[in-house]
């Protein structure tokens, strides 16, 4: 393997920790703040667009800084199959220092922020092992916000049941949104599964996850033409609590507005103490 002297950052694959697969395209600015969007939820997440695209350039700005100090190689097989880039950067060094970056930032809006992104980071469990539950979670919390007193735990953890989950067809002709004021839209079913992957992002299995949530959700609302779209919410924040700690947090913080990490801790904690049911299929999906 060649080691490289500084190659621009845009002449750059970046390489996946876990497998070591490298991106299909060069390193681009734009996926970054695409990404940083995508984890922090977007318009209903505690940043706005312009303060993501400070974090995503300041961020960017710190990794070139560094990029001489960085094992970039690639291996041979790998220069002879990607001739458009002359090296990759692990992606572990940009999403460090985003979390860096966010961790910088002032006030409770930074954050709730750096808690979402960490918790789309650190519990990716897709290809790679990361956070398995709320315990993890609460781990984080506590090395890095030593002054929050963690909640008292609840005497004895509750065994949950298991609810089965029937697949159905149905789905409602309408909803409407309360974030316009009620108006009336045709119902999504695409939307509103990337609504809950964007929860279950790098979470293991999500797939079968998400379509497990989606399920529970309408067979629960079955047989209402229209339906409103905090039905919709608070009937996935119910079955995520049954599905995947960590996607229910990411849902959670944004459902339940929770705008500072001690409430936050209080989530996760009764995500242990008080457990909901199980959720899993009756017979599985054909």
């Amino acid at each position: 393997m060649e080691t490289l002297v500084e190659p621009a950052i845009t002449h750059l694959a970046v390489r996946r920790s876990g497998d070591g697969l490298l991106s299909e395209t060069p390193f681009d600015i734009r996926k970054v703040d695409e990404h940083i969007t995508e984890v922090l939820f977007g318009r209903k997440g505690p940043l706005r667009p312009h303060e993501i695209h400070a974090v995503t350039e300041r961020a960017v700005r710190l990794i070139e800084r560094d990029l001489r100090s960085l094992d970039l190689a690639l291996t041979p097989e790998e220069r002879r199959g990607r001739p458009d880039i002359l090296g990759a950067i692990p992606d572990f060094v940009i999403t460090d220092q985003i979390g860096a970056v966010l961790h910088e930032g002032q006030g409770r809006r930074y954050r709730m922020a750096e808690l979402l992104y960490v918790m789309a980071v650190k519990g990716r469990t897709d290809y790679r092992s990361g956070w398995a539950d709320a315990w993890d979670v609460i781990q984080w919390i506590r090395e890095r916000h030593e002054r929050i007193r963690m909640p008292r735990q609840q005497a004895g953890l509750s065994t949950p049941e298991v609810v089965f989950v029937r697949q159905t067809s149905w789905r409602p002709e309408k909803v409407l949104k309360r974030r316009t004021r009620n108006l009336e839209a045709p119902f999504d079913t695409q939307q509103f599964r990337q609504s809950i992957n964007a929860a279950l992002h790098g979470r293991e299995d999500a797939g079968r996850k998400a379509t497990l949530v989606v399920n529970h959700v309408l067979s629960q609302l079955e047989g209402q033409r229209i339906v409103h779209s905090a039905q919709l919410a608070s009937g996935v924040l119910t079955a995520l609590r049954g599905v995947d700690d960590v996607a229910y947090l990411r849902w959670a913080t944004i459902e339940k507005r929770i705008s500072s990490v001690r409430p936050f801790a209080e989530e996760a904690a009764d995500l242990i103490y008080a457990r909901s049911p199980h959720l899993d299929w009756q017979s599985p999906p054909r």
